[in-house]
């Protein structure tokens, strides 16, 4: 550490923090780089091709089998799959409904699940057209079409009409405002949005009062 300014020491703590370097002791003035910066800066050429050829295979029933994976790619699989077997070498997991739901819910995309599936394809993969299987792709995009094709919207319910005059009569007056949001003839139920609900209810009153 001879010669290096304070702000160079204060960036060689930080190294320290991550785990980069190692300090004996501050006063020595001697610092060493730990093993993992160490295998970061190495470039082994055989951990680029692993990562490049990639290590997984997806089968048409929506089984996905990952060869060798590291820690942090089990935990990425877990976002979108159910992990159902580990094994020194291997995971198995499987793509569900539920289980996209879950990466859906995190504001993950259909898209990005498929991307993600084909990037890490294993190379024997790479060479079927397409590589992840038409019947996986085409189900992770209908289950986000489903989810998509709710609204949800904070309303006020109507129901329990004796005369089936009266609930036409609030319907059509609610649609005419352009507040109507749901509407039931067979059960007499309807529901107005929240913002304009107190004008419905005072048209139910002025409409009884007569």
């Amino acid at each position: 550490m001879e010669g290096m300014d304070e702000e160079l020491q204060t960036f060689l703590q930080h190294l320290r923090e991550f785990g980069f370097v190692f300090l004996r002791r501050r006063s020595s003035g001697r610092f060493y780089p730990t093993r993992l910066v160490l295998n970061i800066t190495s470039g082994e050429k055989k951990m680029l091709d692993e990562e490049i050829d990639g290590n997984l295979v997806v089968e048409t029933n929506s089984r996905v089998y990952a060869y060798s994976p590291t820690a942090l790619q089990v935990s990425l699989l877990a976002i979108f799959c159910d992990i159902e077997c580990r094994f020194p070498n291997m995971v198995v997991c499987s793509i569900s409904r539920q289980s996209v739901r879950r990466a859906f819910l995190k504001g993950i995309t259909a898209e990005q699940i498929i991307n993600y599936l084909k990037l890490h394809a294993h190379k024997q993969m790479t060479k079927c057209t397409p590589i992840i299987p038409k019947t996986v792709s085409e189900q992770i995009q209908l289950w986000e079409l489903e989810r998509e094709r709710l609204e949800y919207s904070e309303g006020v319910l109507y129901k329990d009409f004796i005369l089936q005059q009266d609930y036409s009569l609030l319907a059509n007056y609610a649609k005419s405002r352009g507040v109507l949001i749901y509407a039931d003839s067979k059960s007499r139920t309807l529901v107005v949005s929240k913002k304009g609900n107190p004008v419905v209810k005072q048209f139910w009153k002025e409409t009884q009062s007569k």
